[in-house]
């Protein structure tokens, strides 16, 4: 549920308000801790300053699920290109007797593997 908001921000606010059509691109890069995901898309006629209600509800999960170890930044170009960056921090996954969502790293302390759940909704 946080990827979900910035990919209909990026339809709702840019793609579907361009007139000559519009596009969206996801694209993920794994860092020396996490991974990184960036949604950029062009954006139509409406400019938004990107303080609205799907960029704060994605902060506030990524602040509960990580603290202040995951990043959402928002920026907007002077050539219409809307970009969000989500920087995750990579995570074991969880620990069967707690259930918790446990640290994974070398003894040189590099994290190895990514953890992370998504749900659907049926239409």
């Amino acid at each position: 549920m946080i990827l979900q908001p910035l990919v209909e921000n990026a339809i709702g606010h840019g793609v579907a308000c361009a007139r000559e059509g519009g596009w969206v691109v996801i694209a993920t890069t794994q860092k020396d801790r996490g991974v990184a995901i960036q949604v950029s898309n062009n954006v139509g006629s409406k400019r938004a300053d990107g303080t609205g209600v799907g960029l704060r509800n994605a902060e506030a999960r990524l602040k509960y699920l990580y603290g202040g170890e995951a990043t959402l930044h928002f920026a907007m170009t002077e050539d219409d290109i809307a970009t969000a960056r989500l920087t995750l921090p990579a995570l074991h996954p969880p620990d069967a007797t707690s259930g918790r969502i446990q640290r994974h790293t070398t003894p040189e302390g590099t994290d190895l593997s990514c953890a992370f759940s998504s749900s659907t909704t049926s239409l």
